[in-house]
């Protein structure tokens, strides 16, 4: 029967699990290395902006189809998408309960729709 070992490094968050087995042809004892990464706790700061960054995704999903081409200046690498998030992240702070967020819940907040010039939607002479 093998012997489970446990080591684990705090510096760099991985756990070692070294096993001693037995060759069963030379009877020499072998010992077997393995390191598994642990899954990162979330602290409260990631928390709040992965909140933030959720309600800033689905706000962006609700008015897609309203504001195609609105960032006159965009390098072509870049989408809409990626300049709505750069723009509204940080700006408004946003905070949404785990189940508004899993049934994609939005904050209805003051986001900067477009960066340059728009020619308006509609012009009313009396």
């Amino acid at each position: 029967m093998p012997i489970l070992t446990y080591f684990i490094n705090p510096k760099q968050n991985y756990m070692s699990k070294k096993t001693q087995s037995l060759d069963q042809v030379s009877g020499q004892v072998y010992v077997v290395n393995e390191t598994t990464k642990q899954k990162e706790m979330l602290t409260p700061a990631r928390m709040a902006n992965q909140i933030e960054f959720i309600s800033i995704a689905s706000a962006y999903n609700l008015m897609s189809m309203l504001i195609i081409k609105v960032y006159e200046k965009k390098p072509r690498e870049l989408t809409d998408y990626n300049l709505f998030i750069k723009y509204n992240m940080g700006q408004v702070k946003v905070y949404l309960t785990k189940e508004e967020a899993e049934v994609g819940g939005c904050v209805a907040a003051p986001y900067l729709l477009s960066k340059g010039t728009l020619a308006p939607i509609e012009t009313i002479i009396r």
